[in-house]
């Protein structure tokens, strides 16, 4: 029995081989690749730094696991390509949504403007409905005053 480093749990191994194969490398804490090419190197295979150069960068390859890092690193060149594309539509998108805002401000400046004019507008309106009241009362009176006038030259001209 054996506790699974992931999640802390205990677990039982058979002692299958392929089985021990797999747990030995997650149980000393190293890769397998560690475990064959160096730990547990065959005397005979020791001299494999030795060898020619492929033979050495292939095994290179497998202790430091390059492939695996190849994988990681082209992957987080698309996530970057992915996520700069993002941010550039992003840039567009507030741009665009920043003319908006400004057009809107614009338009709100004017609204405001035409709001004062109209009101200067019904206040000019106002003041001369009230002139034009007053002089029509004025009128008025002058037209009762030329009755009255008319009326005394109508007796005059009788008499």
């Amino acid at each position: 029995r054996t506790r699974d480093p992931a999640t802390g749990q205990t677990i039982s191994l058979s002692h299958k081989c392929s089985e021990l194969d797999k747990q030995i490398p997650n149980l000393v804490g190293v890769s397998k690749a560690i475990l064959e090419h160096v730990v547990f190197c065959h005397q005979e295979d020791s001299s494999w730094p030795l060898m020619d150069s492929a033979s050495v960068k292939k095994r290179f390859d497998e202790i430091f696991d390059s492939q695996r890092y190849s994988k990681a690193l082209k992957t987080m060149q698309e996530i970057k390509k992915k996520y700069t594309a993002i941010a550039k539509d992003h840039k567009a998108s507030v741009m665009e949504l920043g003319a908006y805002k400004n057009t809107a401000m614009d338009i709100r400046q004017d609204l405001e403007g035409e709001k004062t004019q109209l009101e200067d507008l019904e206040d000019g309106l106002e003041r001369v409905g009230a002139e034009t009241k007053t002089i029509e009362d004025e009128m008025r009176e002058y037209q009762e005053i030329q009755d009255q006038v008319d009326e005394v030259n109508e007796r005059l001209d009788k008499l």
